[in-house]
């Protein structure tokens, strides 16, 4: 087999760890999964682990991390040979950099995404994606960052990939509340469909992300008791990770 069956399983248990609500002990899987993976001595394992914790950071929104990660996956892909592993990390890199507020890192994490694109690599496009997509968001171009969300949500009936269909709703939200003139009702029907989504799939951290922003939503239109009865029951529904920004923006809107 090409890479070790524990780091592998480690690194899935994170992720899963996280979508579910458990942001402490997702964390310390994804630190267990890299610690065990450098004792071990075997590149490719590695390697694999670091484009793992690569997709990890960016679900746990930790762009600091998520450079570091890419950059160390970028180097053992060149000592590897590996152009998969290289324009994997070289456009998470890029979204890093872009969500970090480079605005220079717009372009090249597009053509970095697309060179991902090209080694046959899709499994986590739709992640990459919406992380640009917010990236455009935050710079004000909101508009450009909406269209690149039609192909991942066009796609996920036909390829499955419901680990991150929440999530996609959630920044297409977002991002019709960003437009020049913000699609309110639109916004408010994306975050209940991220909502309903989670739910059916007991994702407690997407639907936690999905809420607030619905929440913050009605806050500006005066709902501020049906913001609060939404945010109330999933928040303290959790058990760990309130020092997360998570929990602690929920608070704010709570």
């Amino acid at each position: 087999y090409r890479t070790d069956f524990r780091a592998n399983a480690l690194n899935i248990l994170s992720l899963t760890l996280l979508g579910l609500g458990y942001p402490d002990q997702a964390r310390t899987s994804s630190r267990e999964a890299l610690a065990y993976a450098r004792e071990l001595a075997h590149l490719l394992s590695l390697a694999n682990v670091l484009n793992v914790a690569c997709q990890f950071d960016s679900l746990f929104r930790d762009m600091e991390a998520l450079l570091a990660h890419a950059e160390a996956l970028m180097t053992l892909a060149a000592e590897l040979g590996s152009s998969e592993y290289r324009a994997g990390a070289d456009a998470y890199r890029e979204c890093a950099r872009a969500k970090l507020g480079a605005e220079d890192a717009l372009v090249p994490c597009r053509r970095s995404i697309a060179a991902y694109r090209a080694t046959g690599q899709e499994r986590t496009l739709p992640l990459r994606l919406s992380l640009l997509a917010e990236a455009y968001r935050e710079a004000g171009r909101a508009e450009e960052g909406q269209s690149l969300l039609e192909e991942p949500l066009g796609r996920i009936g036909r390829t499955r990939e419901g680990w991150i269909e929440a999530e996609l709703h959630r920044v297409k939200g977002e991002l019709l509340l960003a437009l020049p003139v913000p699609d309110h009702a639109g916004a408010e029907a994306s975050y209940r469909q991220a909502i309903a989504v989670a739910r059916e799939q007991s994702a407690k951290m997407w639907e936690l992300r999905a809420a607030v922003g619905l929440a913050r939503l009605w806050h500006e239109q005066d709902r501020r008791a049906e913001a609060r009865e939404l945010i109330a029951p999933i928040y303290g529904w959790f058990i760990e990770g309130f020092d997360t920004s998570d929990l602690k923006v929920s608070i704010g809107v709570e």
